[in-house]
Parts: C-alpha cells; structure tokens; sequence
C-alpha cells in the first residue's frame, strides 16, 4: 500500500511532496459545467492539462511519483456536445497518464437520468472498451470511481457486470459513498477488494436529515473514537474487547471488524496531521518524528492477524 495526497499539480505540491519523502500524487481535475460553489473550489482539468510538463518534469528527476491521474466529468452527459467534450477530455487524460508515468487512469463512467441500464452498459463498452485496451498498450489501467455523482457504476451489481465485460477494470473507492447511498461499504470492501486499484480515506456524517461530506477520514463513525483511544492506549485485543463491551454492553464482530479497521484510520490521521504540521507549523515540536511513529505503529496494524482477518470478513 503507497499513501498519496491529491494535487493538480501546483507547484507548491510538487515541492511539498518532493521535500517531505511523499513519493507519490493523484494528479486530478475536475472538467463539468455548471459546478456547484463546493467544486468550484477543486482543482480543474483545464489547469491539470497546463502542469502536465512540469510534473512531468518532477517525475523525471525521480522527486515524486503519480500513483494515478484522472478527470472527474460525465461522458454520458444529455448535452451531445458536453457529451463529445467530456469524452474527449478522458482521453486527453490517458496521454497525460502515459506523459507522467502515471499507472492508473481515474474517471467517472458517466450517467445519464433517461437512459435504461442496458443502454448505459451499451454506451460504456462504447466509449471505455477501446479505451481500456488502448490503455493496455500504453502500461495505463483505467479505474472507475464508487460514486452516486455522474455515475451510474455505484453497487457491486454494477462492478460484478463491468468486470465480466472488461476483466481489467479497476476501481476507486471510498468508504463515504456507500455509507452515503445507506449501503453495506465493509461489506463492498471485502466482496470486491481484488478490483480496487486505487482508494480514498473519505468520510460523511449524516446527523438527522443533513449531510456532512468529507470530514477528516473516520470522523464520521463512532468506532474511530473507540479506535483513537483503543490505539493510543495501546489496547490488546482483549481490552479492546472490554471496551467494546463497555460501550455497546456487548461484542459482536461487526463492531470488533470495525474496530480494527478504525485503528488503523487512526494513526493514518495523525500520521498525516504531522506531515501537514512539519510544513505550516513554528510550534518547537517534533512533527516528523511523530508522524513517523504513528506511520510505523499503522504498519504494524496492518500487518497484524486481526486486522487482514478484519479486511477479509
């Protein structure tokens, strides 16, 4: 597993990432009209195709690494002419893969409100079939992103039929869609974990009828908190039982998978927290070393029995 940030390549990133031992970026842009005022704020397709050269430039020197490059847009798009423009900016994005090194290719696979499901499995193998084979020929895979927007590829129905279709199909994933959609997110994650190539620590809140996207990763699930304590209290599983326990008044394995999934999210947060502080903070503190602590204790979760049986069900 290769931890990244997304970036659409300004050069503050690239210096960032280069100066701080983060290897590797997802280079991504969105390319829409009519974007609400939140992803008005993202990065966009348009600035993405001007860094390409510099990143480019950066990879060369061996300074950083892209784990994946993409455009998040809807090639199914009712407009025929957005339509061609947002297809055409896919495949602009497969050259900028091939242009920095980039081994995956993320997008949406596109959604239209009138169109049946035949015709939006028709129109994919369209559009992406020569484009995933095209990728093949270039070291690129393509990755479809697990996501209700400008998406109709959002359950595992959807990726089991794809995947039969298109064997070298991978996808992105994130926990925050599926709990978004009032789905079973662990239960994606351990059916299709050898078709996902490439994932985001995402998380959502719902409270009542509001949603709240994209808080830091776990925040979202009462099992951090437990994880956070359970993880810096150093609990072995037998007190992570009992804590369990005294939370809930019982166990039972769902909360235990949980858990142990949490830890893990746990030290990734502070791991991260003291890689941002080593760069903004004037506080007299070890930043780096305590991002390297919790980065080793998160190996060491990850490569724990307890937690591989967690991923696995």
């Amino acid at each position: 597993m290769e931890f990244c940030f997304v970036s659409d390549g300004r050069p503050r990133d690239l210096e960032f990432a280069a100066r701080h031992d983060i290897h590797a970026l997802e280079f991504t842009g969105f390319y829409l009209d009519n974007l609400d005022d939140f992803h008005q704020l993202m990065p966009t397709f348009d600035y993405v195709l001007s860094r390409a050269e510099e990143v480019a430039s950066f990879v060369r020197q061996g300074a950083i690494r892209i784990a994946s490059a993409g455009v998040w847009t809807n090639v199914m798009h009712p407009d025929e002419n957005l339509r061609a423009r947002y297809r055409d900016a896919v495949c602009q994005m497969l050259e900028v893969c091939a242009q920095v090194g980039s081994p995956i290719l993320l997008t949406f696979a596109g959604e239209h409100p009138e169109w049946s499901y035949q015709r939006k499995l028709d129109e994919f193998e369209s559009f992406f079939g020569p484009l995933i084979q095209r990728g093949k020929t270039m070291g690129v895979s393509l990755a479809v992103a697990r996501c209700h927007w400008n998406n109709f590829a959002g359950s595992v129905p959807v990726w089991t039929e794809l995947r039969r279709r298109h064997p070298d199909l991978g996808f992105k994933w994130d926990p925050s869609h599926g709990y978004y959609d009032g789905l079973d997110y662990i239960h994606e994650l351990t059916t299709c974990a050898d078709w996902i190539t490439h994932f985001h620590a995402k998380d959502m809140q719902i409270i009542g009828t509001q949603v709240y996207e994209d808080p830091p990763p776990g925040m979202g699930d009462i099992h951090f908190d437990l994880a956070n304590f359970a993880a810096n209290h150093d609990l072995d599983e037998d007190g992570r039982r009992s804590l369990l326990a005294a939370y809930f008044g019982g166990v039972n394995r769902s909360d235990e998978r949980a858990l142990e999934l949490m830890r893990f999210m746990s030290d990734f947060r502070e791991a991260m927290w003291g890689v941002v502080q080593s760069a903004v903070s004037d506080l007299a503190f070890d930043f780096p070393a305590y991002a390297a602590e919790h980065f080793e204790r998160l190996e060491r979760t990850a490569a724990s029995p307890s937690f591989r049986a967690a991923l696995e069900g």
